[in-house]
């Protein structure tokens, strides 16, 4: 093992750029937003690792604009109808919720250029109020939570705060997953596992109300598959929770696995274990990348549209994927 770390060292010391993008000119600097529809064959839509999700449509987004990429968090707005999408660079990705064509990319600075220094705009997670345009981001390494007032793409801070609980959590294990309950409580779920020899359980907090007021989160722990951890989360109309987890599966290049596990936090307790059932399983032939993002909007039928985006990390043998998936929300019992 030590061998092989001290090799990989070695190999992206000698090849920075074989596996990063290079800093984009003054013409990249504006670039369009090329979506391009992968197709799928139609026996594998419905695999049976993917459980009762059926998978609509993939598109490979790709742009040489210096605000794209990195994204980490999804959410579905009320702006008009909306994906919107927070990268680990303090930018956003807005786009029309898309149907048969994918259009009107734009992508937007979260923060100034100006506001304080890179850690303070590395967003890992956010969530949404409808019925005040409110929008939270928890940012890691420093692990603060961020609140916005959001309208028509621009994006206003309105509160600050390191809670002191979050804030033991290390800098690159921080909240990578973090929600708002229909209750107006909040979760934030630590990527790491719980333990050197642990492989399901993750440290969790529990807010009772916005955490930009709340310092007096509630420890729990939240066990999901084994091997995987927690990137992102979206609450489902019924009130439970959906959380997408990523495994790497292999570095060079980069290969990964992810899972969709569900959740009723009804059943969260402090102190206590909360436990999720794994639904789908995200591999095999499909296009799969690095899945940090999951937004959910109600569909036609009763059905829901679940939305994953994947995160290249800029780097240049990763992509940037965003897959359309509808369910039956009662096959997820």
């Amino acid at each position: 093992m030590y061998r092989f770390i001290a090799l990989l060292i070695v190999v992206l010391g000698l090849a920075p750029g074989t596996w990063w993008r290079v800093v984009p000119s003054e013409r990249q600097l504006h670039g369009a937003i090329a979506a391009s529809e992968l197709q799928v064959p139609a026996q594998d839509r419905q695999m049976p690792h993917l459980g009762p999700f059926v998978l609509e449509k993939v598109w490979k987004l790709e742009s040489r604009h210096h605000l794209f990429g990195g994204y980490s968090a999804l959410l579905v707005t009320h702006e008009g109808g909306e994906l919107l999408a927070f990268s680990d660079q303090g930018n956003s990705l807005r786009m029309r919720l898309p149907g048969p064509v994918l259009s009107d990319l734009e992508p937007t600075r979260v923060f100034s250029s100006h506001y304080r220094g890179k850690s303070w705009r590395d967003i890992e997670a956010a969530a949404y109020d409808p019925d005040t345009s409110t929008i939270w981001t928890a940012v890691e390494n420093i692990n603060a939570i961020l609140r916005f007032n959001y309208r028509d793409g621009n994006f206003a801070i309105n509160g600050v705060a390191v809670p002191p609980k979050l804030f033991k959590w290390s800098g690159n294990s921080g909240p990578e997953t973090f929600l708002r309950l229909e209750n107006g409580r909040f979760i934030a779920l630590r990527e790491s596992f719980d333990g050197l020899f642990e492989r399901r359980r993750h440290v969790a907090l529990l807010f009772d109300r916005d955490p930009v007021e709340d310092r007096d989160a509630k420890h729990f722990a939240m066990s999901g598959p084994e091997g995987f951890r927690p990137t992102d989360a979206a609450l489902m109309p019924d009130g439970r929770v959906m959380i997408l987890f990523r495994r790497l599966l292999w570095p060079l290049p980069a290969r990964f696995a992810g899972r969709i596990a569900i959740g009723d936090p009804d059943e969260i307790r402090p102190g206590k274990t909360w436990r999720v059932k794994e639904v789908a399983k995200l591999s095999s032939s499909l296009p799969v990348d690095n899945f940090e993002g999951l937004a959910i909007e109600p569909g036609d039928d009763g059905r829901l549209v679940v939305w994953l985006i994947s995160d290249d990390n800029r780097a240049l043998y990763q992509q940037t994927l965003l897959w359309k998936l509808t369910v039956d929300p009662r096959s997820l019992r």
